[in-house]
């Protein structure tokens, strides 16, 4: 049963280590549009939730009607200090990339035309479970530790010898027991 416990644990740490760091929950998407008299908007968010790691993984991919320019950062704050800032930059018609936004932080996308003429640009988010993988981490841990904890005790030698039968000169004989003569 304690086996089982640890067997239980271990795979509670492996889904849970990989809720933590890949993306698999979608979020809704975000389409940004700018013209030529109007510069791009800037789409602001973040993740709520508790890591581990420090970061939550925001896998992000866009497309567009146009060749574009996006930008992507992820800050540890809200994003209005550049210096609080670590991104993207990618360009042409649709993309991908992954942020690493900090727990409490947030994260920032904006995307538009090169030439400076209208574009849309629509970007698709993908987050880690970060929160529940953490979780499924600290359950998985627990079960492992009281199962190596809990786990039977080898079993200690008998302090008294055993004491064999002696041998006899009838059992001793090669090819087995010598039949009685008679």
């Amino acid at each position: 049963m304690k086996r089982r416990w640890w067997v239980v644990g271990f795979v509670l740490v492996l889904i849970g280590g990989t809720l933590i760091f890949v993306p698999i929950a979608p979020q809704p998407d975000r389409t940004i549009v700018s013209t030529s008299t109007s510069p791009p908007e800037t789409y602001l968010a973040s993740i709520d939730g508790f890591s581990w790691s420090g970061s939550i993984a925001i896998a992000v991919s866009w497309t567009s009607n146009t060749s574009v320019v996006v930008f992507g950062a992820a800050c540890s704050g809200s994003c209005t200090n550049p210096a609080q800032a670590t991104g993207v930059v990618e360009s042409g018609t649709s993309g991908s990339f992954t942020l690493y936004q900090p727990v409490g932080g947030s994260f920032a996308v904006v995307g538009g035309s090169r030439s400076g003429g209208a574009a849309s640009v629509t970007f698709t988010f993908t987050t880690a479970l970060a929160s529940v993988g953490s979780a499924l981490v600290g359950v998985g841990l627990v079960l492992a530790i009281v199962a190596i904890v809990l786990r039977p005790k080898p079993a200690k030698e008998s302090a008294l010898p055993v004491e064999l039968p002696p041998p006899t000169p009838a059992n001793d004989a090669p090819g087995g027991p010598i039949p009685p003569s008679g």
